[in-house]
């Protein structure tokens, strides 16, 4: 019996439209559009691709974004906002990077995660 753990990985597809809160257990690349919350592993990290948009929440996951959210991150344990990130609402985050180019409306702190 092999001692590896199998990984997960989440894609959601560029025609696809979720409604409802979601938590993801494994990196998720979404490419379509989320309207809901969203929370997670802290050792996983969500992918916000160049067609994607999130409305909602997303709290304590690492999270890179390439497309557009509109919506708080909370507790994050890594954030980054690339060139054409466009993001509305607030990030807590312990660790963020923002390549020049993003777009944020909102506010910026530093969390102090345990």
């Amino acid at each position: 019996m092999s001692n590896l753990t199998p990984t997960s990985f989440n894609f959601i597809g560029e025609s696809t439209e979720l409604n409802g809160d979601l938590v993801i257990k494994g990196d998720t690349h979404i490419h379509g559009k989320i309207k809901g919350n969203i929370t997670g592993d802290s050792s996983k990290t969500l992918i916000i691709e160049y067609t994607g948009q999130v409305e909602g929440d997303i709290t304590g996951i690492n999270v890179i974004i390439q497309g557009q959210l509109l919506g708080n991150i909370i507790n994050g344990l890594k954030v980054e906002a690339n060139s054409n990130a466009r993001i509305k609402g607030s990030i807590s985050s312990k660790k963020l990077e923002i390549t020049p180019g993003a777009k944020i409306i909102g506010e910026i702190k530093s969390s102090q995660l345990n």
